[in-house]
């Protein structure tokens, strides 16, 4: 499995590097110095005004031209950016899982997409700058102390942590100096420092029906150039956020392998195995069900281990060594970052200015008795109070796309570099700022009037299927909060328990 080390993944430094066994290398103008995985896509663009350009490490996708190519995207960005800001502005509307380095006479700079799915780690040491896929990769080429962090290492080593699948806050690592470069900040490779930045959409939607029709056409538009690019799979659920990628693909649905994941666990009469294979099999599409998957092999989870760093042991670790074993190079569509669309963790209840380290980890679930905790997300609320009130946002949805996705989303992607590359149409930053401008009301849950919309728009049949329709046990749960007896709801609580 010697081709497996490191897939997909790549090292940057200011100093030559000696490439892994069978690893490509590129010299950027002897200023800095790229190795990468041969699996990785990479497209390197010379700017013909001056001595300048871009590297991209991994696919862009243009939702509204999906025929274009990664090559012919960084073509047009090196043409068109003259300066590093002209590039934010013009990665705006694109979709993928990328890193791009830009390089002019007078900037060198590396952003990464919208939810940084292509992480990027990096360690300025006094003579050498390193940014990596993974702090492992780094470690490969320079030697790393571990975190002296105390905090740190008891939140990591918690029993809370690992129930919340290593849901991590902060851009720290379990290495001294080594960072993560998180969403919504590029790295200056020249200064070596780290700085957050803001693009608002140029044009203002003015109602929900507008935003409806543009969020559709990204969609769409992401799915389109996917398909055009590679085998496409595509997990279907009976959830929202698949429901709403499966109306995306209406289009091109005999381009895409649809499949239903048990992961061992799902019979069935399980709703996510029932709703899709009767709404699949009505519309005349194919659902693949993997079922009796092998169990996992200690070769390949040491591996995974090797090439992510606290790579975890999930029921989902299953479903990533099928797909290497029946699957392997396909792009795996999934539907994460919807939740920063849909107000996950529910709409806005207090002003920013009142939300306190306590309020935020309570509402994600997180170990309110984790000092680590508290300290890093007071050091993110106060970084982030200016933009949240000049943009009008709900700050728990900016914590999800920032902190959840920046860090639990991303090493889901990572993990899963091993077998396929991973692609979620969500990840899109014109499409996230389109939805945060909406109320929280068309957002929100049970109702989730956004994305009855986008499925109506887009395929209105499906919307005749249950989308996560209740268990008996849920039912159950919901008449607790009527006015039953209290008697009566402790009978019923024993009952569920049991």
């Amino acid at each position: 499995m010697d081709n497996l080390s490191y897939c997909r993944q790549y090292i940057i430094s200011d100093s030559r590097l000696e490439p892994l066994p069978g690893w490509c290398e590129v010299d950027i103008h002897g200023e800095l110095f790229v190795i990468h995985h041969p699996d990785l896509d990479f497209s390197r663009v010379d700017s013909p005004k001056e001595e300048g350009g871009v590297v991209v490490l991994g696919y862009i996708i243009d939702p509204m031209t999906p025929n274009l190519t990664t090559l012919e995207i960084a073509e047009r960005l090196a043409r068109d950016s003259n300066t590093f800001d002209d590039l934010l502005s013009n990665i705006f509307g694109l979709s993928g899982r990328y890193v791009i380095i830009y390089w002019s006479e007078k900037e060198a700079k590396l952003v990464h997409d919208p939810c940084a799915l292509r992480k990027a780690f990096y360690f300025f040491g006094d003579k050498n700058l390193f940014c990596a896929s993974q702090p492992g990769l780094i470690k490969n080429f320079h030697h790393l102390d571990g975190s002296q962090d105390l905090d740190l290492v008891d939140f990591i080593s918690s029993e809370k942590f690992l129930k919340n699948e290593s849901f991590w806050v902060g851009d720290e690592t379990v290495y001294h100096n080594v960072k993560q470069l998180m969403p919504n900040f590029y790295l200056d490779l020249r200064s070596k420092n780290v700085n957050r930045y803001w693009v608002n959409n140029p044009e203002k939607l003015g109602s929900l029906d507008e935003a409806v029709k543009e969020i559709s056409t990204i969609l769409k538009g992401s799915i389109d150039a996917a398909s055009r690019q590679r085998l496409v799979m595509q997990s279907v659920t009976a959830g929202w956020d698949s429901r709403v990628l499966l109306a995306a693909s209406k289009c091109v649905s005999k381009r895409i392998l649809y499949f239903v994941n048990t992961m061992n666990v799902y019979k069935d009469n399980h709703m996510d195995i029932a709703v899709p294979k009767k709404m699949l099999g009505d519309m005349g599409l194919e659902v693949n069900i993997f079922r009796e998957m092998p169990k996992l092999r200690d070769e390949f989870y040491e591996v995974m281990k090797m090439n992510v760093e606290g790579a975890r042991k999930l029921p989902k670790t299953l479903a990533i060594q099928y797909y290497h074993d029946f699957h392997y190079g396909k792009l795996n569509i999934n539907g994460n970052g919807s939740e920063i669309v849909r107000c996950y963790y529910g709409e806005k209840c207090a002003e920013s200015s009142m939300i306190s380290s306590s309020y935020v980890i309570k509402k994600a679930g997180l170990d309110q008795d984790s000092t680590y905790l508290h300290r890093k997300v007071e050091d993110w609320l106060a970084d982030v109070r200016d933009l949240v009130e000049e943009q009008d946002l709900n700050v728990m949805d900016l914590f999800y796309w920032e902190q959840r996705m920046g860090n639990w989303g991303g090493m889901f992607m990572s993990e899963q570099d091993v077998a396929v590359e991973g692609f979620m149409p969500f990840n899109n930053r014109r499409l996230l700022v389109l939805a945060l401008g909406l109320d929280d009301k068309y957002r929100v849950g049970p109702d989730h009037i956004l994305h009855k919309k986008l499925i109506k728009e887009m395929w209105p049949e499906l919307l005749e299927y249950p989308i996560n329709p209740d268990t008996l046990k849920v039912k159950i749960r919901n008449l607790l909060v009527t006015g039953m007896p209290e008697g009566m709801k402790e009978v019923i609580k024993n009952i569920l328990r049991s």
